[in-house]
């Protein structure tokens, strides 16, 4: 199929469609019409024009046999008046007889010569006989017939030599009319010839045209339905996550507009899935200055997406930042810590120093400083523990991307850790202030 016709839109394939079953069916219709109207002509020419010719010969015959009574009227009469009434009647007859040829022959007109040539020839006949019956009655009529008194010799006249023409005449007649019969009973088979035709070409047109109109609409409905089908499986695979689709439709209707947008939806997705997956693996990676490549993709309802992606990042690096803070504040708090207990072990030496020499005068202020001392090592072991808290941290901070509700649990483990560093730093300056004193 052209390419051309897949351009074309839906209403315009089923519009150009319905109008190729309709010119098939105008074509059948023009078809039974024309035929229609040929057996019409054979039923006029057949009975219309067969009539007429057959009226005429009737007329004809009639008169003929009109001539024929006259005739033996002529040798009946025995005044001279009335054989001329007779003569002027025979005169009128032929006049009518005349009047019937030249129907005959004004019918005969409307023919092609090639199609009437044998009835031509059957009249030209017909009258070449009437014409030689005319002659010899008119030599009996103006002769014998006129004399009354030898009617015997007259009638011998009539029916030995008149009598012979006038039977050609009839002949003649009857020949036309049989020849019109035969004509007759021609059409009507031709008409019926015609009739079971136009019924075979009728059936068989509109055979022709359900089958056209079949495959029409099997082309279409294949054409339309193949590349339906093709985008249908493509949405289909979207919705299954596979955005690896090919959507194989070149036109431009309304399925090639579809195929064209689902194949740009699968492209966008694609960038976008893309772009996302590299961001959150850098996010993960600890990189959070990592932003979006194909910016220009997020459009319409993408775009918010983008938005939350980037304030999710900025919030997490701020609170990162901040973990990273209070990591640095224990640190420090550990080195005071060190250094504390440092100061107090160097003021337990000398406290140690100066109650040996006091003696058991200060053994309450020894008492103390061996106090102090488990203090002291208490603090140590709270050292240790922030130590391992920190590291805690540490690994919290490498994990973070795993397990962020755990991020807040060591925090607040810190924080725990960093009010007791503070506690025993407190307590730690008490006992220096108290070993001064």
């Amino acid at each position: 199929m052209g390419k051309w016709y897949k351009n074309l839109k839906i209403a315009t394939k089923v519009t150009s469609g319905f109008l190729i079953v309709a010119l098939i069916a105008g074509i059948i219709g023009g078809v039974g019409i024309f035929n229609l109207e040929s057996v019409d002509a054979s039923y006029k020419t057949a009975y219309q024009d067969s009539t007429i010719a057959l009226e005429c010969l009737e007329k004809i015959s009639a008169g003929n046999h009109k001539v024929r009574g006259d005739l033996y009227k002529l040798l009946l009469v025995e005044t001279q008046q009335e054989k001329q009434e007779v003569r002027a009647e025979l005169s009128e007859i032929d006049g009518e007889i005349e009047a019937e040829i030249a129907n005959y022959k004004k019918m005969l007109a409307t023919y092609e010569a090639s199609q009437v040539e044998k009835e031509a020839a059957l009249i030209a006949e017909m009258e070449s006989r009437i014409q030689a019956f005319r002659e010899i009655r008119d030599k009996f009529v103006n002769g014998p017939g006129m004399d009354a008194e030898n009617w015997m010799e007259a009638y011998a006249v009539l029916t030995d030599e008149v009598a012979p023409y006038r039977t050609a005449v009839d002949e003649s007649i009857a020949a036309t009319i049989d020849y019109n019969n035969a004509y007759i009973v021609e059409q009507v088979e031709t008409m019926d010839r015609q009739v079971r035709f136009t019924e075979i070409v009728m059936t068989v047109a509109i055979a022709i045209g359900v089958v056209i109109a079949v495959l029409i609409g099997i082309l279409l409905a294949r054409s339309l339905s193949r590349r339906i089908r093709v985008v249908v499986e493509a949405m289909e695979k979207l919705s299954e996550g596979n955005l690896d689709v090919h959507i194989d439709v070149d036109s431009s209707d309304e399925i090639g507009v579809l195929a064209e947008s689902s194949r740009r939806m699968s492209d966008t997705l694609k960038v976008i899935i893309s772009d996302l997956s590299q961001g959150l693996e850098a996010f993960a990676g600890g990189n959070f200055a990592m932003d979006s490549q194909a910016e220009d993709s997020y459009v319409g309802d993408y775009r918010p997406m983008l938005d939350n992606i980037r304030k999710m990042r900025d919030k997490l690096s701020n609170t990162l930042s901040n973990i990273g803070l209070a990591a640095e504040q224990v640190s420090t708090g550990s080195e005071q810590v060190s250094a504390g207990a440092q100061a107090l072990a160097s003021g337990s030496t000398e406290q140690a120093a100066a109650v040996e020499e006091l003696g058991a005068t200060v053994e309450h202020i020894s008492d103390q400083a061996r106090g102090n001392l488990d203090m002291v090592g208490a603090a140590a072991k709270s050292i240790r523990e922030s130590d391992e808290g920190v590291t805690a941290g540490n690994r919290h901070m490498e994990q973070l991307t795993q397990a962020m509700t755990e991020v807040g649990s060591a925090s607040n483990q810190i924080a725990s850790i960093t009010k007791v560093i503070e506690d025993i730093a407190f307590q730690t300056n008490i006992l220096a202030l108290n070993a001064a004193i």
